[in-house]
């Protein structure tokens, strides 16, 4: 209505210059409300506050990137010690790094809880829930928070991996050996995508739980028996078709699984063995059920983590 006011006056001659300038001020202050509606600030300052957080607690920074060094130095050098290696095939270490990455994103999702329980209980969460910031702003803060944890220690692990590769003299087999810098990209962009839709699904998950916990001692119980069960019932650590049946179908609904195996043709092809076990064969529908079953079990825990935000008790 702004924009055809402006222009049947224009087609008057009655536009002068202090009515255009009056229209762009008016366009100018519509553009600006249309950007605090879709920038949440109360979002990007509780994000913020989170990683000042995190920046200067060198301890908790320390952990989160020594924390899957270790699993892979345990599981990956160790183990893949015993597991004897065939021409063709590619080391343990570089099959189990997928599914590190994986266990890292499920921990650090999971244990964001804990900063929204911590809130809660030295009245930072009334405080922040007092301001304009909605419930909503504030989940999702927490939220982005998580997320760029979980991509630092993606990453960190990412590169510890590719060092072992590298200095054990192994070929290095990095997000399906794309023929060119496009399938490279490709390759690294669904990589980025499924860590971010995993880590969002978990992350809503801690919020959920977090907001109806009032006990640190249960939801460091609750979180426990959330993350090993999900962690050994999936292909993190080994594949899936060597599980006895009734485990096989835990894994089968397990997001942790579908994560790991787009992680693994991402990181690794479609078609990829480690030492002398069968070769995995994986096809682009294996792709789209991965993507599916995880942005499904987010989307329910992104409906769950608001209902528990809405009905969330204050000290």
């Amino acid at each position: 209505m702004m924009f055809s006011c402006i222009l049947q006056a224009e087609k008057l001659g009655k536009l002068t210059y202090p009515d255009l300038f009056l229209s762009f001020q008016l366009i100018e202050r519509f553009f600006v409300s249309l950007k605090e509606v879709f920038i949440v600030h109360g979002a990007w300052t509780i994000f913020w506050r989170e990683m000042v957080k995190y920046k200067r607690r060198m301890m908790t920074l320390f952990v989160t990137i020594v924390q899957p060094v270790l699993w892979i130095l345990l599981f990956g050098v160790a183990l893949g010690s015993t597991i004897p290696e065939k021409e063709g095939s590619i080391s343990y270490v570089n099959f189990l790094i997928p599914g590190i990455i994986g266990l890292s994103i499920l921990f650090s999702s999971l244990f964001a809880s804990f900063n929204v329980l911590l809130d809660k209980e030295f009245g930072l969460t009334k405080e922040i829930l007092m301001s304009p910031t909605s419930r909503n702003q504030a989940m999702v803060g927490y939220s982005l928070s998580g997320l760029a944890k979980s991509l630092i220690q993606a990453f960190a692990v990412l590169l510890l991996g590719v060092f072992l590769i590298v200095s054990g003299s192994e070929k290095l087999v990095l997000f399906g050996e794309g023929e060119g810098f496009f399938d490279t990209f490709i390759w690294f962009l669904t990589f980025v995508l499924i860590i971010v839709i995993f880590s969002f699904g978990f992350l809503f998950m801690a919020m959920a739980i977090a907001a109806r916990m009032t006990s640190h001692g249960a939801l460091q119980a609750l979180t426990t028996m959330l993350t090993l069960p999900l962690f050994f019932a999936s292909e993190a650590l080994y594949p899936s078709r060597e599980f006895p049946f009734w485990l096989a179908i835990i894994a089968k609904i397990n997001p942790l699984t579908y994560c790991v195996r787009v992680l693994q043709i991402s990181l690794l092809g479609y078609d990829f063995r480690y030492g002398d076990n069968p070769p995995f064969h994986y096809e682009f529908a294996d792709i789209v059920t991965g993507f599916i079953m995880v942005g499904l079990f987010t989307l329910i825990m992104f409906y769950l983590a608001i209902k528990s935000f809405q009905k969330i008790k204050l000290f």
